[in-house]
């Protein structure tokens, strides 16, 4: 009598082994695309911080922040440069008023890294495009015109984010 209590009371190995396989099969299925959604995550993030900087470069623009602790203004305000298929931009004051990035010649010239895996894919007009904020206004000039518009494009393996600033200087963000 007491050895069949003994028998019926305890788990047999292939009993753990099918509740192990059980619970590993939920798991691999619960994280299944835990990958894929941190790189969407990183996408998003990057392109509300590249909207994010831009609106801090025409915020600068209009306030007419004074650069490098000094009391000199840049005379053409400030921009940003994107380069196609880089990781980074960078945010620079336009000293010489040529609506353009000039390597060096501002103080606040700074490269703004995109998250790891992040990329811009596609930069219209050019393949190299400068977005300038003349203030007071601030006016703002796309490669040197006032009357385009651009298209900055931001990706990773998975899918991509389109921004896109108006001659008016509205920022937008699509899917």
């Amino acid at each position: 009598m007491i050895n069949k209590k003994l028998k019926q009371q305890g788990t047999t190995l292939i009993e753990i082994l099918i509740t192990i396989s059980m619970i590993t099969i939920l798991l691999g299925v619960a994280f299944w695309g835990y990958r894929d959604r941190g790189r969407e995550l990183d996408l998003k993030r990057s392109a509300l911080e590249l909207v994010a900087n831009l609106e801090k470069t025409r915020e600068m623009a209009m306030s007419s922040t004074i650069i490098g602790g000094g009391t000199e203004r840049p005379e053409g305000g400030y921009g940003i440069r994107f380069i196609k298929n880089q990781t980074s931009y960078i945010l620079f004051a336009d000293r010489t008023d040529n609506k353009s990035y000039d390597a060096g010649a501002g103080e606040l010239d700074s490269t703004i890294f995109l998250k790891d895996g992040v990329s811009i894919t596609i930069v219209s007009p050019a393949d190299t495009t400068d977005i300038v904020f003349s203030p007071p206004s601030p006016d703002v000039y796309i490669n040197g015109s006032d009357t385009i518009s651009a298209e900055i494009t931001i990706g990773n393996s998975i899918r991509t984010e389109k921004i896109i600033i108006n001659p008016a200087g509205l920022i937008s963000v699509e899917d």
